[in-house]
């Protein structure tokens, strides 16, 4: 099956400011929900949007995947 990655803040990277940061992190979240599977950085808890995607998705069942071996038997499977 044909995967697609998707990397969220690359989309609003440059409206800092623009509008309050809750209003990216919505359409964020409403991309997740659509989402297969979401691919944590080594760094990911750094960062307050980073841990809002992670606790959504696994309050939803959204498989998380941390490092590139999970990723590789991720899209193996």
């Amino acid at each position: 099956m044909p995967r697609l990655a998707l990397c969220p803040h690359t989309n609003t990277r440059f409206f800092q400011g623009a509008l309050p940061d809750d209003v990216w992190l919505k359409g964020d979240l409403a991309l997740l929900s659509k989402c297969d599977a979401v691919v944590m950085t080594s760094r990911w808890a750094r960062s307050t949007g980073a841990t809002a995607e992670h606790n959504f998705a696994r309050e939803r069942g959204i498989p998380i995947l941390y490092d590139d071996a999970e990723l590789r038997l991720f899209i193996e499977s």
